[in-house]
């Protein structure tokens, strides 16, 4: 039996005022009710648990030439 290795880098970090705007002040659990949803070159990070309450965020990640991810990134919240 062979195993599929999964491996991943870090491209960007979500700007932070970005990543509080998906959470309540007062939500003691922040982080457990992301997700993360990507297709194509673009990355979408949600709550789960409020997405009808609170907006989705995206990162469109760069390529070059040869098309090749690259670490040029570009985050906006999404309504």
């Amino acid at each position: 039996m062979e195993e599929t290795i999964m491996e991943f880098s870090e491209i960007a970090i979500m700007p932070q005022d970005l990543l509080y705007g998906l959470f309540d002040d007062d939500e003691e659990d922040k982080f457990a009710s992301l997700k993360c949803v990507g297709l194509g070159n673009l990355i979408y990070v949600f709550n789960e648990e409020y997405h009808k309450k609170y907006p989705a965020c995206v990162c469109e990640i760069g390529s070059d030439d040869i098309g090749e991810p690259s670490r040029k990134c570009s985050w906006r919240r999404m309504p």
